[in-house]
């Protein structure tokens, strides 16, 4: 028989699991103190992104990680960044692996040159096609 005090402790119980479900599965957290802002989004993943000023303000540490929570855990995607110069891609540039569905890939860093001839180009791989774009250093937030 359920009496009402048995009730109360199984609802409180409950309610307990609940609150520790949602907040496991939350948004996921800024890594290492980091506050990340969403760039732009292609298939269903995110690109995430922030700087931070080094080296006496003459560059940005850009820091990146592809959230892919959105997609099933079969829809694999990979991230993007490069760095461009006066409008031509470069060399330098970070990649994600491809990150399964419902995950969220590791962080990754790249430094680059503050001042107008510097930019970058941030995209999504997803299996055969991929999309992207240019990204100015203040469409970043701050980490």
């Amino acid at each position: 028989m359920i009496t009402p005090r048995r009730q109360l402790s199984t609802l409180a119980l409950a309610t307990a699991a609940l609150a520790v479900t949602f907040s496991s599965v939350a948004a996921p957290a800024d890594a290492a103190g980091r506050h990340f802002g969403d760039v732009a989004t292609y298939y269903k993943a995110t690109i995430q992104s922030c700087k931070t000023s080094i080296e006496d303000g003459t560059k940005w540490r850009i820091f990146m990680r592809l959230d892919n929570t959105a997609n099933r855990p079969a829809l694999k995607r990979s991230g993007s960044v490069i760095v461009v110069k006066n409008g031509e891609t470069t060399d330098r540039r970070i990649d994600t692996p491809y990150i399964p569905g419902r995950k969220v890939s590791k962080v990754k860093s790249i430094d680059v040159k503050k001042g107008d001839a510097w930019s970058l180009a941030m995209g999504v791989g997803a299996g055969q096609m991929g999309d992207g774009g240019p990204v100015d250093f203040s469409d970043l937030r701050h980490c």
